[in-house]
């Protein structure tokens, strides 16, 4: 006798409900919302990173001028230009900003490096990335000025009264009970004849950027902090 064959009974799926659908956006959310923030700070590790590997590298570049010229890769009339604790900084009471200095040691010919006069030799101490935009991005911009990975400039100051203690125009008046020292001496304790209340790094290059806020201090409103920014000698 033939035996009649019975269809086979597949298991119906039916579609997500709204509920289900809501309960894994709502994992999605939570997920994203831990992960977000975990991979900024791991982008602001590194551009920090980033950041103090150019310091270096500038710092060894105004080394080198140093060790070949016996003079800092200052502008003509870095003397009229001294900051607060005697010495140089660039961009700050009245002096130019970093784009003299990096003329001078990219051995451009411009305002500030007429004819080659502060390098003579025409030595490129340093070749910095060139970003190809004017000014607050990363790298070296259009203007001639250098600036960290987040778009600050570095500001950079030089030992220029060869005291042994190099002095910043920022960083010298310091109230150390709202922190920022980091490292920084009195100046006193290098010079006898100055005031308690100075402070220098005790060394002849400092070098340093707004960090990742882009501002002096760590958020508004915290009079005198200066917790995020970078610094090349911390």
């Amino acid at each position: 006798m033939k035996r009649t064959q019975e269809p086979t009974i597949r298991p119906q799926h039916g579609a997500f409900t709204l509920v289900e659908m809501l309960v894994v956006i709502a994992i999605i959310a939570i997920l994203a919302g831990i992960l977000v923030p975990v991979v900024g700070r791991a982008k602001t590790k590194a551009k920090v990173a980033a950041a103090r590997v150019e310091m270096a590298g500038l710092e060894l570049a105004i080394k080198s001028y140093h060790n070949d010229y016996s003079r800092w890769p200052l502008p003509k009339g870095a003397a009229s230009w001294t900051n607060d604790g005697g010495d140089f900084t660039y961009g700050s009471k009245g002096a130019p900003g970093n784009e003299a200095l990096m003329q001078i040691l990219m051995a451009e010919a411009g305002n500030h490096n007429t004819g080659h006069e502060r390098n003579p030799k025409k030595n490129k101490y340093i070749d910095p990335k060139d970003s190809g935009e004017t000014n607050d991005l990363p790298g070296f911009s259009t203007t001639g000025r250098y600036h960290d990975p987040f778009g600050n400039e570095y500001i950079i100051s030089l030992d220029l009264d060869s005291d042994g203690g190099c002095a910043d125009q920022d960083y010298y008046n310091l109230d150390p009970d709202k922190g920022g020292l980091f490292g920084l001496v009195k100046h006193k304790d290098i010079n006898d004849d100055k005031p308690d209340n100075r402070y220098v790094y005790k060394g002849e290059v400092m070098i340093w950027s707004f960090g990742p806020d882009k501002t002096k201090r760590k958020k508004p409103g915290e009079s005198g902090s200066k917790t995020d920014n970078i610094l090349s000698w911390r």
